[in-house]
């Protein structure tokens, strides 16, 4: 009989330094795909493109240009991930530098905890992950950066809980032969 992971509660900043992460992977994609196409080019000298530098140039400077879009765009989440030892939770936190807070706004309070129906792991670096998690009553899907230094004591169960099939929040069931 397995166990569930132990309850874990873990921080997500949402600092620049997410948000620099989150920008390397379409940067990454772009950076990939243009030496792809160069070392192409270079093989290819009976290719459509008959001068590969102005094309190359030109792929190159969209490829940053998208990287930093997705840099401005893309707002990490903010708040925190909580396994209770039964089921995933997305603990959303309020946004303090937002100025559109009136007077008679609830500025000291939280909102509620999020039920997550899906939590997977997408990338695995080590000290930093990427998680996307589905909220439970649908609607869009979450992309939650989690880095060791936001809390060192908890990376292990956070990782433990991530990983362990009791900790994997049920996605659609798929029969086995």
């Amino acid at each position: 009989m397995r166990h569930a992971p132990p309850a874990v509660e873990f921080p997500i900043p949402g600092t620049g330094l997410h948000r620099l992460a989150a920008a390397a992977v379409p940067g990454a994609t772009a950076a990939a795909l243009v030496a792809w196409l160069w070392s192409w080019s270079v093989h290819e000298p009976a290719s459509l493109i008959d001068s590969p530098k102005a094309p190359w140039a030109l792929l190159a400077l969209v490829a940053v240009l998208g990287a930093a879009i997705a840099h401005v765009m893309w707002r990490p989440a903010r708040g925190g991930l909580r396994w209770d030892g039964g089921s995933w939770y997305w603990l959303p936190r309020r946004d303090d530098s937002r100025s559109d807070a009136g007077p008679g706004s609830d500025h000291g309070v939280e909102p509620d905890p999020v039920a997550l129906a899906t939590v997977r792991v997408q990338w695995d670096l080590g000290a930093w992950l990427l998680v996307k998690a589905k909220p439970d009553h649908g609607g869009r899907s979450l992309r939650i950066t989690a880095a060791r230094q936001a809390a060192p004591t908890r990376w292990h169960a956070l990782r433990v809980a991530l990983y362990h099939p009791c900790g994997l929040a049920p996605s659609d069931p798929k029969p086995r032969p």
